[in-house]
């Protein structure tokens, strides 16, 4: 019933779905909310951000990912200035 579960352990997957719920989405458990490419160079920063417990890098991440999710499917994002100012922050480092 976890979105992520196959591809996460529980502590990373309750961070993603927090965050995706954070956006007022109505997680359906059952269903598929979003494809990650595990091999995917992005993925695997994230997973170095979580071994390591970057959370704050980890959670821009999962913020920026999960608006380009949404302008991919024709969606307007949920606050512009934060995604760019979060993008700047991330191209910074």
């Amino acid at each position: 019933d976890r979105i992520l579960a196959e591809v996460f352990d529980k502590e990373i997957t309750d961070l993603l779905e927090e965050e995706i719920r954070n956006h007022d989405v109505n997680l359906l458990l059952d269903e598929t909310v979003m494809e990650i490419n595990m091999n995917h160079p992005i993925t695997k920063k994230m997973e170095e951000l979580y071994n390591n417990k970057d959370f704050d890098t980890l959670d821009k991440y999962s913020k920026v990912l999960y608006q380009e999710a949404r302008l991919i499917e024709g969606l307007s994002v949920d606050n512009p200035t934060e995604l760019s100012n979060l993008i700047c922050d991330l191209l910074a480092k």
